[in-house]
């Protein structure tokens, strides 16, 4: 079983450190010491610079340890014009 498991932590180290990190893909931390100096969170609005309007809201979670971005959402909003249909 020990085995198996080192078998795993190796691949996914690998994993992470040579491809996940080189894409920014699947980029979280392999070890507690880059998640020891925290996280930041910022929010970002990405404006349609032709009607300075708010289009979509992203969010970044970052270590601060290395600057790289661990979690990257995109959030935004729309509303949808149904007819109500009666049963």
């Amino acid at each position: 079983m020990e085995r198996s498991f080192s078998y795993r932590a190796i691949f996914l180290w690998l994993l992470v450190e040579f491809i996940s990190r080189r894409m920014d893909q699947l980029n979280f931390p392999i070890s507690s010491l880059e998640v020891a100096k925290g996280m930041t969170s910022e929010v970002v609005q990405l404006v349609n610079p032709a009607t300075d309007q708010i289009v979509n809201t992203g969010w970044l979670r970052r270590l601060k340890s290395s600057g790289r971005v661990i979690y990257a959402g995109l959030y935004s909003q729309h509303r949808c014009r149904m007819k109500r249909v009666l049963a």
